[in-house]
């Protein structure tokens, strides 16, 4: 949709960093429209992966083909340029080729979470007026696997300043707005990224970010415009443990995590590393020192600075080092200008201290159909060509004199949560919105990276009837996203007041635990410990045994910061679901039982000989395998690079005894008397089947490599005969292997991936050392078992 009121975007032209893929001949790839960037790849190499969600892999040719679908049915009812289509789909490959398929009808897509509470979806909505509301996943789906249907896109000519997307972020008046970026910085974006990030083909992108961040948006820029795959694992978000298991288990080589969620993290060392990942992005809020030395060395780490108001990225560093320090914010992207201006708009010195201002290519076209907040913000280019603009970003920052910025803090009371940029005036009308709220103020308190809270305070509307902190959070979430409800709300007579009769937010008081009816101290060691590490995390003086977590201003990232400080405790491995289920102390405790404790007593092995029965969740997947004829694709799967003198003999006998070793590479399924059941076979069956690519030329050879995978993963497991494990060795030189377990989810999971890989490791070794009973000499040469 178009505002009538915001200038075109016009500033001068310079070169961007690193190849785009060809487009239409004889027309710059400066500013090419984000769909010919895309099938500029699906030109250059249809068959490479280019998304997947650990389950499904779709090459680029198939994507480009589902998006085509899609797009001639959204055509067909009103998408085109300068019209919007929101996408209220939850984050899986659907969302992307859903995405895809509206920038090639001309449109712009607007990503709407469908977490959000639904007034705040309502209003988005209301506000967008889009042609088209795509919120039935299944029915997308349908239309994107429908063969039948034309997967030609329309013929609609895309220009440079046509809408790309919209992105809503939290307003000060109390009303979330949306901006409309264009097409105009896209591809300088994304070429500029391919070299800054180094990623290609070939790389592995993780989807981590909630569909209505524009970090989700870098996710889809920076993979399927570069020729990578993006990783799309369903069940997010994740933090801590279950963060660094998707690392590992997807073979994530780039990822955004924003510095509040990597804090969460466990140390790399702990992690063996992670040697997949190579660049680690960070962004959205300061980046502490600390961080920086734990992740930086063994990678490239990057970080990254951009306001929504702009294409993703504004600036950004080189490689961090460890032991510099907090990091900058860095310099400019080829094709972005960021200037330092005082309150006249006129450039300060080096080392002077003044405001960000952001234009260029990448600069958004304004707030849509907001023309007001869009002329306030997005003012004319002081020293600009006319008609150029240039936004406001109401960050404070510093030049040095090297030219890199250094972030000091807002000019404004915006504040940063989580990665998330909110508007603290936006939760403040919520709040007084409720008939007992007379005043509200919203501040953050904590301000160190991964530790920022949310607080609200507010004052009766009436002396007598004082308005109930949970009632209030408890309408907040209805009303706003969960990153916009504070962790905790104060009730006061008054706001404290300066001399000046301004509100003095230095002198609002911490919150304290709001206890129960009936406050229980805690009883026993356990129960204290866990007290004293809620009431440190939580920032609060009491915890009682009975107070619920969430209650008391906890959230996720809170919960991953109990969790760590429970492992450094009691060395007890919860999960992040542990804590939201078991949401007291009383109830947490007993699962964090001291590691000095008796051990239970051992489960006894169950009679192999007999049927066994089935878990709750295998009995859902025999239940959809039933359903499907053909059988379900659910298969997971790990790939291994075999570097090195390789002993094949000796890998079939070693996966012979890695079947022997584990039941679950030795099950199938049957029904009995009604019900399902395993069947766990005496004999070990993991045949070795091999492919041999050595014939390929060097360049095709990784993406022929990615075909065969997919092709394997892809095939069903029969569950009924088995067996549900396939292993696949293929040849890309004659001491260069890459070998596939493929195994269907029914027998598996992440981390029974990891032992497996760990056994079999270890066992090639001792059967090609010849000693299968014993440890091998280190004096035998063996290929290197290292992820895919």
């Amino acid at each position: 949709m178009t505002d009538p009121h915001a200038p075109r975007p016009a500033t001068p032209a310079s070169p961007a960093a690193g190849p785009v893929p060809p487009a239409r001949a004889g027309r710059t790839t400066r500013h090419v429209p984000l769909g010919e960037v895309f099938t500029g790849w699906v030109t250059r190499d249809p068959h490479a992966p280019a998304v997947t969600d650990g389950r499904r892999t779709w090459s680029y040719g198939e994507l480009a083909r589902r998006a085509g679908r899609l797009a001639a049915h959204l055509a067909a009812n009103g998408a085109g340029p300068e019209r919007t289509v929101a996408l209220a789909l939850p984050r899986s490959m659907e969302l992307i080729a859903a995405e895809l398929a509206v920038t090639l009808t001309g449109a712009a897509f607007l990503p709407v979470d469908p977490d959000y509470p639904a007034e705040r979806r309502e209003l988005m909505l209301a506000d967008a007026a889009p042609a088209v509301v795509l919120d039935d996943r299944d029915r997308v789906r349908a239309l994107l696997d429908d063969e039948d249907r034309e997967a030609t896109a329309p013929a609609h000519r895309v220009l440079p300043d046509h809408a790309a997307y919209v992105i809503f972020t939290s307003g000060s008046t109390g009303t979330p707005k949306g901006v409309t970026v264009t097409h105009r910085g896209i591809a300088g974006f994304a070429a500029a990224a391919a070299e800054r990030y180094a990623v290609g083909p070939g790389d592995r992108v993780l989807q981590f970010s909630s569909p209505s961040f524009d970090a989700s948006v870098l996710e889809l820029f920076i993979s399927v415009l570069s020729g990578a795959t993006l990783v799309v694992p369903p069940h997010g978000p994740w933090l801590g443990d279950e963060l660094a298991a998707v690392l590992a288990e997807h073979r994530i080589t780039h990822t955004l995590i924003p510095p509040a969620a990597l804090a969460t993290l466990p140390d790399p060392a702990n992690l063996g590393g992670l040697p997949s990942l190579r660049t680690l992005i960070v962004g959205a809020e300061a980046c502490p020192a600390d961080l920086v030395d734990r992740w930086a060395p063994g990678r490239r780490m990057i970080n990254s600075y951009g306001p929504t108001e702009a294409t993703i990225v504004a600036t950004w560093t080189g490689p961090l080092t460890a032991g510099t320090g907090t990091p900058t914010i860095g310099g400019p992207l080829p094709g972005t200008e960021a200037h330092v201006l005082d309150a006249a708009l006129r450039p300060v010195p080096p080392g002077g201290e003044g405001e960000l201002y952001v234009g260029g290519d990448g600069l958004a076209r304004g707030y849509l159909n907001r023309p007001g907040p869009t002329a306030t913000r997005f003012v004319a280019h002081p020293f600009g060509p006319a008609g150029a603009r240039l936004y406001r970003t109401g960050d404070r920052v510093r030049r040095r004199d090297d030219g890199e910025l250094e972030f000091l803090g807002r000019a404004d009371r915006q504040v940063k949560v989580r990665g998330f940029r909110i508007e603290p005036g936006e939760i403040e009308a919520a709040l007084t919105r409720d008939p007992q709220v007379r005043e509200a103020v919203v501040v953050v308190r904590d301000q160190d990276p991964g530790r920022g809270r949310l607080i609200g305070y507010v004052t009766p509307a009436a002396p007598a009837r004082r308005p109930g902190p949970a009632r209030l959070r408890a309408a907040l979430a209805a009303a706003l996203p969960a990153h916009m409800v504070p962790s905790a709300i104060v009730v006061l007579d008054a706001l404290p007041l300066t001399p000046q009769n301004k509100i003095d937010l230095r002198a609002l008081p911490a919150p304290g635990a709001a206890p129960t009816e009936r406050h229980v101290a805690p009883r026993t060691d356990g129960e204290r410990t866990l007290a004293a590490i809620w009431a440190d995390v939580l920032g609060v003086d009491t915890v009682g045994v009975d107070d619920d977590f969430f209650d008391l201003g906890g959230d996720s990232i809170l919960a991953a910061r109990v969790l760590t400080r429970i492992r450094e405790a009691s060395g007890a491995r919860l999960t992040l679901r542990d804590v939201f289920t078991a949401r007291t102390v009383s109830a947490l405790a007993p699962l964090t039982a001291e590691p000095s404790a008796a051990p239970p007593e051992p489960i006894p092995a169950a009679p192999r000989s007999q049927p066994v029965p089935l878990s709750s969740a295998q009995r859902r997947l025999w239940f959809l395998d039933d359903l499907t004829d053909g059988g379900t694709e659910y298969n997971t799967g790990v790939a291994l690079r075999l570097r090195g003198p390789l002993d094949t003999p000796a890998l079939e006998r070693a996966l012979h005894r890695l079947a022997a070793r584990h039941d679950s590479l030795r099950t199938t399924f049957a029904t009995v008397d009604g019900q399902g059941v395993q069947l766990v076979a005496s004999e070990p069956d993991l045949p070795l089947r091999t492919a041999d690519l050595g014939h390929v030329p060097a360049d095709r050879r990784d993406s022929a490599v990615e075909r065969l995978l997919t092709e394997e993963l892809r095939r069903p497991h029969d569950l009924t005969t088995g067996p549900l494990t396939r292993a696949l060795l293929v040849r890309r030189a004659p001491e260069d292997h890459v070998m596939l377990l493929a195994q269907h989810h029914i027998v598996t999971d992440g981390w029974s991936v990891g032992v497996l890989t760990r056994d079999l490791a270890a066992l090639y070794r001792a059967e090609a050392a010849g000693e299968p009973d014993g440890l091998p000499e280190q004096t035998v040469q063996y290929p290197d078992f290292a992820l895919w």
